[in-house]
């Protein structure tokens, strides 16, 4: 949305005190009062910070009983109005524009009359400019001397799962062709529909909850939560929708059902319709906050609202994405973000039967391919051939070709593929698995028992 300077000052105040952005993150980025032009706002702005620096902590309570001069009732109403989950995205803005105003400041204070030495002027510019550029964020640059062993000391042979860099897929050969799902990186999961693309994604959430308690941000732009609920309950106790909204349901079903999910307490579920990106990092921001945060599935990339001036869709795309892989590597998460094919999808795959051969995935499928795969770690295919076969024109759901051929081949019924189309740090292999449609997964060998 677009903003005038007095409002983005507001958004970011009001945000910080309703707890809606981190103040440490605040007072790191927006390191000078001079980002702010109102008196009055500067004033909150350096009572929060020494509030901070005294306590940790920042609310609009703490400030107003810090300096009493600041009216409650109008700090409040600053909390209250002009939180905004997406505050931080203005946050380099201001700090930049601190910056110039304390350098605009500073150059004016040269003296630039007839009898002053150039060199001196120069010299005067010179250190003027170093103290705007001083004040810059530097957290990101590292030394490699330093920063190389502790990164060794703190993942080689890490086998406790919290503290793990990576999380699992559940299917062992592909976690052993990719090394896993990194955190800071982003992972797209497309296909048609009815392919399993939100079923892989879910499972990597409720798997990896399950052998480390890893904690998950659902956004669901498809499904409303109470949909993303019915499938988690058919995952984990094989209860379909249908069974538990039937009549005269028996106490043990449902009991069993609310024992599955009550074990879950690290899975967060959105489901509010136009969302945006920094809305997105907001509700990720605090959860990270508040309860740790690992995994961020977005359900699917294509249903997301660009926030900004309107550009083409393949533009807006491309912004959300590289969006989405900041608050990877800000929040140090696994993004995984499920996308959508084309629809020219089905008339460019061959189908072979004897070889069993049933279509290849390729990344020009993607819808908005380009900025999807510039932007992606890794790009994921999960393929069954079946879903392929029903959709393809020469067979068809329920048509007398396909039955013939699932006679022939009984294993199409829960045969499947994981197609690598990209992967950054390694091969692109094809890597073959099962899927357990009841239990709403993909694995590698066939599944013994209830995990």
């Amino acid at each position: 949305m677009d903003i005038n300077q007095i409002e983005m000052e507001r958004y970011v105040l009001g945000s910080m005190l309703y707890g809606d952005i981190d103040a440490g993150q605040v007072f790191r980025i927006v390191n000078t009062p001079d980002a702010f032009t109102n008196d009055w706002l500067r004033s909150i702005y350096e009572t929060a910070k020494e509030v901070y620096e005294e306590t940790g902590v920042v609310d609009f309570v703490k400030v107003h009983e810090f300096d009493r001069r600041l009216s409650a009732s109008s700090v409040h109403a600053l909390a209250d109005e002009w939180h905004y989950v997406g505050a931080d995205q203005y946050l380099l803005r201001l700090s930049e524009l601190g910056r110039l105003r304390e350098l605009k400041r500073n150059l004016s204070k040269i003296d630039l009359s007839g009898d002053t030495d150039i060199l001196s002027v120069l010299s005067d510019a010179e250190r003027a400019l170093n103290i705007a550029s001083d004040g810059l964020v530097e957290d990101d640059v590292v030394c490699l001397a330093k920063y190389g062993p502790e990164l060794l000391d703190r993942v080689v042979n890490q086998t406790d799962p919290e503290k793990q860099t990576w999380v699992s897929t559940r299917i062992a050969d592909l976690d052993k062709a990719i090394i896993g799902l990194f955190r800071g990186e982003i992972t797209i999961v497309a296909g048609p529909p009815s392919m399993g693309k939100t079923m892989f994604a879910s499972d990597v959430a409720l798997f990896n909850h399950t052998i480390g308690k890893r904690k998950t941000l659902f956004v669901s732009l498809d499904q409303p939560r109470d949909s993303t609920v019915y499938r988690l309950i058919n995952s984990l106790r094989q209860i379909t929708k249908e069974r538990l909204l039937a009549q005269n349901v028996s106490a043990t079903v449902l009991s069993d059902a609310k024992a599955a999910l009550a074990e879950y307490t690290g899975l967060f579920l959105v489901d509010r319709p136009s969302l945006t990106v920094p809305q997105i990092r907001g509700y990720a921001r605090r959860l990270k906050r508040k309860h740790g945060l690992d995994i961020v599935v977005i359900d699917y990339v294509q249903q997301l609202v660009w926030h900004g001036k309107k550009e083409r869709r393949d533009l807006e795309l491309g912004y959300m994405i590289e969006e989405l892989k900041a608050i990877a590597k800000d929040l140090d998460v696994v993004m995984i973000v499920v996308s959508q094919l084309s629809r020219e999808w089905i008339h460019s795959i061959k189908i072979r039967p004897a070889k069993k051969q049933f279509g290849i995935p390729a990344m020009w499928m993607l819808r908005d391919s380009g900025v999807l795969e510039n932007c992606a770690n890794l790009v994921l295919f999960p393929w069954r051939p079946l879903m392929v076969l029903s959709k393809h024109p020469d067979f068809g759901e329920g048509s007398k070709p396909l039955d013939d051929l699932l006679r022939e081949y009984p294993s199409l019924y829960d045969d499947a593929q994981i197609f690598v189309g990209k992967h950054k740090d390694g091969a692109t292999p094809v890597i073959p698995c099962k899927v357990d449609i009841e239990r709403m997964r993909f694995y590698s060998e066939a599944p013994k028992g209830r995990e």
